[in-house]
């Protein structure tokens, strides 16, 4: 399976953070908490 940069990312920050909210992924990130629910979604979906 093809991850985007930001998918990257938010996966890698997750499995070091793994109790962190979107909102502060996505301060740490620089994107918005509704993506980084879309992506989050996404990866738990595909598994």
């Amino acid at each position: 399976m093809n991850l985007t940069r930001n998918e990257r990312n938010v996966l890698k920050y997750v499995v070091e953070n793994a109790k962190t909210t979107d909102s502060e992924i996505a301060e740490k990130l620089h994107i918005t908490p509704q993506a980084i629910g879309r992506i989050r979604k996404k990866l738990e979906t595909v598994g």
